[in-house]
């Protein structure tokens, strides 16, 4: 695991050692008031945590015709109250380089290694790096590995007319059950022609391969999209601009069918405030979507035994498959009010991926942001977002059938035992997420910063959505400090 945080250092550095290059260490430290630390809905619990972030990087940002960034980062987490839950070394690894061939062609490539919990992603930046540390939406604390790389280049036929190749592949993988893995890769193409000074106009076509894993209760599946886009660049003013991207999208998904027998444990079958209700298999800690963790602990239940269990067979495991048209779409509008003031208003349609649906989904995505360097070395960030996650397909997912009955060697007591388990109930996702954040930042001297943040954010899904498992409502505060060393020379 270690040796992949720095493949793309070893990469961009390795072939060139005639090239001068610099070493930078860094350090910060925050302190943050967390009000719902697991993300949860019902049961929040809040913390106080502290992270150290010790970090080095190798740079050359003076080349003529290579630059490169290579770095690794280890934020260090510690909790006041749930120190075993919490505690936690995180490992991010990140690298980038452009290359001029000549004056008519350019290559670039960045990659980004992160093995974290999900609470440490951090949103990318815009084009006014309005966005930069701002935390995103994510759900528990779960453990995670990620991996986001692009290589492309860029040709200039002539200075009106650039044409432009980018191949791209992410990955997802978590250790929570209730998460699928998640690879996908793709290729973009397109040209752009300067039309005139304010007009600059563009098309382009794109293909996206998901794949996704078997998770907890769901077969793996894939999805193939197809794209063709138009693009046009405005220049309004010296100070506003508009850019759309837009086009549509076919898609096309494949689900594995699922496993037609398996074995399960059983469930014990309790009351809850003196009504029966149905026990599914593990389903511990609720039951008919009320909590029993109290009533439902196997140690007790079952003392000094093992949990009993049954062969369950699925007559119904066939996955779905199925296709999709739809259209894909940016537009932002940028407009710097002055040299300190810059605002950015973004809207976006995009294909997502969804590890707890373990499928695709379109994302629907609206941002407002600002920034202002309203006196010498203080800067003044503010970001409202809203964010629709919605299922491209339906997907099938596998639940037990339960019938009455007393495993043999436990008489008297009362659970359930298996009878079947099949698919032909399909899943979805519609998740509505929104957030509002601001970010004061002092830079105490050329390279020392402090900053304080605070950020409110929720996610509720609609009925019957599998996103309902991730509902939450959070505030952040943030205090911060960082600090970057003077450069020192390698070569």
């Amino acid at each position: 695991m270690k040796r992949a945080i720095f493949t793309t250092l070893f990469v961009v550095c390795a072939g060139v050692p005639a090239l001068a290059a610099d070493l930078q260490f860094s350090a910060g430290g925050e302190v943050e008031y967390d009000d719902n630390v697991f993300r949860s809905e019902t049961n929040e619990e809040d913390d106080v945590l502290f992270r150290l972030r010790p970090g080095l990087r190798i740079y050359e940002d003076r080349g003529h015709a290579l630059n490169f960034s290579a770095g690794y980062e280890a934020p260090i987490e510690f909790s006041a109250d749930y120190t075993s839950e919490l505690n936690e070394v995180d490992h991010i690894g990140y690298g980038s380089f452009t290359y001029r061939a000549n004056n008519k062609l350019d290559f670039f490539a960045s990659e980004r290694y992160g093995y974290l919990r999900s609470t440490l992603r951090r949103a990318e930046a815009d084009e006014l790096g309005l966005t930069q540390g701002f935390v995103s939406i994510n759900d528990e604390r779960d453990r995670i590995k990620t991996n986001n790389a692009s290589l492309g280049s860029v040709y200039h036929f002539s200075p009106r007319t650039t044409a432009r190749v980018i191949a791209d592949s992410t990955f997802f993988d978590s250790t929570r059950d209730d998460r699928a893995r998640v690879w996908s890769a793709g290729i973009t193409a397109d040209t752009d022609y300067k039309l005139t000074l304010k007009h600059q106009i563009g098309a382009g076509a794109g293909y996206t391969y998901q794949d996704f894993s078997d998770r907890e209760d769901i077969a793996g599946s894939t999805t193939q999209t197809y794209r063709l886009f138009g693009s046009w660049l405005w220049t309004i003013t010296d100070t506003l601009s508009f850019s759309l991207d837009a086009g549509p999208a076919y898609l096309e998904t494949k689900q594995e069918d699922a496993s037609s027998v398996r074995t399960a444990s059983l469930v014990p079958f309790v009351d809850v405030e003196g009504v029966p209700v149905v026990a599914t298999f593990g389903s511990c800690g609720s039951i008919n979507g009320i909590p029993v963790a109290s009533e439902c602990r196997y140690d007790t239940i079952f003392t000094g035994t093992s949990i009993p269990a049954t062969t369950v067979v699925n007559p119904f495991g066939k996955g779905q498959n199925d296709t999709e048209v739809t259209g894909f779409a940016e537009a932002v509008l940028t407009q710097r009010w002055s040299p300190t003031l810059g605002t950015a208003l973004r809207y976006s349609r995009t294909q997502g991926d969804a590890s707890g649906l373990g499928g695709t989904v379109i994302v629907d995505a609206v941002s407002l942001s600002n920034t202002w360097d309203f006196l010498e070395r203080w800067q003044l960030a503010v970001r409202g977002d809203y964010l629709r996650r919605e299922s491209a397909f339906d997907i099938a997912q596998t639940f037990e059938v339960v019938e009455d009955g007393t495993p043999q060697g436990f008489p008297g007591l009362a659970v359930r035992s298996g009878a079947a388990f099949n698919s032909t109930r399909n899943v979805d996702i519609d998740t509505n997420s929104w957030s509002v954040a601001g970010r004061i930042t002092h830079d105490l001297f050329k390279s020392t910063s402090i900053y304080a943040q605070v950020r409110y954010g929720e996610q509720d899904s609609t009925s019957d959505s599998l996103g309902n498992a991730s509902d939450f409502e959070n505030f952040l505060a943030t205090f911060g400090v960082r600090h970057v060393f003077d450069p020192i020379p390698l070569w």
